[in-house]
């Protein structure tokens, strides 16, 4: 597996602990949200990978939309960090509230697995981010690494 994601996977599940944890001042979700909602954005970004290749013509990747450069791609991808507050999350990786740990360890599980099989993907293999535009898998995965350090920052935040 991709190294910087195995070692914030392995941090992730560290915090599953620390699930109850929630400091409104900074953040409105708990710990146990935060760590959900990295595991939901790691599987689907890797579902999106897999989707980019063509089933009918191995190892034919479908072609990918251009790239969208903006002032947010380019500062994170400058600077590798997230800045805090500016995004939105897409709702199918918004996490319930309180979500319990053995849902949390389930999601984190799928995206292990969803991330293993993404990098035994084409390197033409792409994702289009709502808000970056599309990555080709090696920007992508860095970019799962970029975002899980931007909440595992924030869930540090709140255990202090």
């Amino acid at each position: 597996m991709h190294t910087l994601l195995e070692t914030t996977l392995n941090t992730l599940r560290h915090h599953v602990g620390d699930a109850e944890a929630l400091n409104a001042d900074v953040s409105a979700w708990s710990v146990g949200m935060h760590v959900e909602h990295c595991a939901l954005a790691m599987a689907g970004m890797a579902t999106k990978l897999a989707d980019s290749v063509d089933p009918d013509r191995e190892p034919s990747v479908l072609p990918a939309p251009p790239v969208k450069w903006s002032v947010p791609r380019v500062f994170v991808s400058v600077t590798g960090t997230i800045p805090r507050g500016k995004g939105k999350a897409p709702t199918g990786v918004v996490p319930e509230p309180s979500p319990p740990r053995e849902r949390i360890l389930n999601a984190l599980d799928v995206a292990e697995a969803c991330v293993e099989a993404a990098v035994a993907l084409p390197e033409e293999a792409w994702y289009d981010h709502h808000v970056f535009g599309s990555f080709q898998r090696n920007r992508a995965l860095w970019f799962m690494g970029v975002h899980n350090r931007h909440h595992l920052k924030i869930i540090r935040d709140i255990l202090k």
